[in-house]
């Protein structure tokens, strides 16, 4: 029989990579709903260009009166629309410290599990990368040489890929922490799907044009991770344990 502490800790970590598997659909979902609203609302901010590059005197003031009407109207939108990006950032920091968490208790199950840990602190060096250096670089380079920024956008762009190149490793060892979870008795095959469909999204972002796949596949993967999680559960809390 599983040891009942060693038991406990396999529970615990499926719990909460289920819990972190809902509350980062959500992110995703908060997230798409956020951006295809400000889509929507896009056309009526078209004024701002006229505005800043045009000369005003020789513009007609009803057509910018119109504009400004529909960037009022539009506003609630805009809004709506950074509070949902808002409450997306903090659902998948929540999902992310859930995951974290669940890592932590699958490795003290078993070592192998350790990767999952391991992939997850890359995806947060990345992270990190990404907002401290690229502020940096623009502060290094200074404010008034901004019109001149060939060497910062490149630095820029070197530090995104780097990032992005992290942020992928990092998911291929969470994806293979939850393919060797699917090998572990009463613990449900769907996390090898999951496993692999993470995998491969994370493959997938250095594709052009078929990249916003990846997004897709991250979705199922994190529906599977919850389906699996819950029916992993249902299985060791009725005491169906395999030695």
């Amino acid at each position: 029989m599983l040891n009942e502490s060693r038991l406990d800790e396999l529970t615990e970590g499926i719990e909460r990579l289920k819990n972190g598997a809902l509350i980062s659909v959500l992110s995703i979902v908060f997230g798409i709903a956020a951006f295809l609203l400000l889509l929507a609302v896009l056309p009526h901010m078209r004024f701002l260009n006229i505005s800043l590059y045009s000369n005003i005197t020789t513009m007609n003031r009803t057509i910018i009166s119109i504009f400004e009407r529909k960037l009022v109207g539009a506003l609630p939108y805009i809004a709506v629309s950074g509070l949902m990006l808002i409450l997306s950032a903090i659902l998948a920091i929540a999902s992310f410290v859930l995951f974290f968490m669940a890592t932590g208790n699958l490795k003290k199950y078993s070592e192998k599990f350790g990767i999952g840990r391991i992939g997850l602190i890359i995806v947060l060096l990345s992270l990190l990368l990404v907002l401290v250096a690229v502020p940096s670089a623009f502060l290094t380079t200074g404010i008034k040489y901004l019109p001149s920024f060939p060497a910062l956008m490149l630095m820029t762009i070197a530090l995104v890929f780097l990032s992005i190149l992290l942020s992928a490793v990092g998911q291929i060892l969470f994806s293979i922490m939850l393919i060797r979870l699917s090998e572990e008795k009463d613990v449900d095959e769907g996390f090898r799907i999951a496993g692999i469909l993470l995998a491969v999204s994370a493959i997938l972002i250095f594709i052009p044009f078929i990249s916003i796949a990846g997004l897709v596949l991250d979705l199922v993967a994190l529906i599977l991770i919850y389906t699996s999680a819950k029916n992993s559960l249902n299985k060791l809390k009725s005491g169906i344990i395999v030695p």
